[in-house]
């Protein structure tokens, strides 16, 4: 499986080093120079995500668009909205649209995010993404798998599962962020067609203070991201953590089984 993680700017250099493929963000490409130059002259497998968890609601199609080409992306996350497989179906397919209109479709890899309220909106849409021919890669986001579980870790596990056993998905599938216990890692093994996740838990846990348990991993209830995330300064102890979070995650993923980019 391989791995990403959302990192402060001031220390993309020095943890950047830590990841397997770039998750960048499309409006820090568009509006902060230094991130946008990091991951610019980057020669990593590039994904440009289309901000909606950051922004409260993914960036209007030409600057999700522009970003992909400032980042020289290889693939881009297509609009998606929390909880709402229907509402997700429709602005993947405007967006597909958008970009044969503009002549852009096929130009980067395109990845479908599953969303819904229940379990039938949830199906409804994975169906969609799974059929489609412009999807090439299926995002599962640990919010959109909610209608599975109370508890989130447990709630991406059976959802992927159910996409392999009674959906049959083949495509390769990527997991969004970590909503519980990155222990979830370890729970894949058996599944494939899982490729990469990216998330900033380690980076998160670290700040405060927390480290992951080998065993049990996250031991305390989960810490949200603050609003000055990409700004904040790192001590040595907290880098210390961070470091030490992250390759716990490693061990984890690699006992999952890669997927060819």
């Amino acid at each position: 499986m391989q791995l990403s993680y959302e990192i402060p700017i001031k220390y993309l250099k020095r943890l950047g080093e830590y990841t397997d493929i770039d998750f960048c963000l499309a409006h820090l490409a568009l509006y902060n120079s230094s991130y946008l130059s990091y991951y610019r002259s980057s020669t990593k497998y590039k994904i440009c995500d289309n901000s909606a968890f950051e922004m409260g609601a993914p960036m209007p199609f030409a600057e999700i668009l522009k970003a992909a080409h400032l980042l020289n992306a290889n693939e881009i996350v297509c609009p998606d909205s929390f909880k709402n497989g229907q509402k997700t179906i429709d602005t993947t397919a405007g967006f597909i649209d958008y970009l044969e209109n503009t002549g852009e479709l096929g130009k980067f890899k395109l990845m479908g995010v599953i969303q819904g309220i229940d379990m039938v909106d949830w199906h409804n849409c994975l169906n969609y993404l799974n059929n489609e021919p412009s999807i090439d890669v299926i995002g599962f986001s640990y919010v959109g798998c909610s209608a599975f579980d109370s508890d989130l870790m447990s709630a991406r596990i059976k959802a992927v599962h159910a996409s392999m056993t009674l959906s049959r998905v083949v495509k390769p599938i990527h997991l969004l962020g970590i909503g519980g216990n990155p222990l979830e890692l370890r729970f894949y093994e058996p599944t494939s067609s899982i490729r990469s996740c990216d998330t900033s838990i380690p980076v998160v846990e670290g700040l405060a203070g927390n480290r992951f348990d080998p065993a049990s991993g996250l031991t305390v209830p989960k810490l949200s991201r603050s609003s000055n995330f990409f700004d904040v300064n790192i001590d040595d102890v907290q880098m210390d953590n961070i470091i030490y979070n992250m390759s716990l995650i490693r061990k984890w993923a690699d006992e999952s089984l890669k997927v060819n980019l």
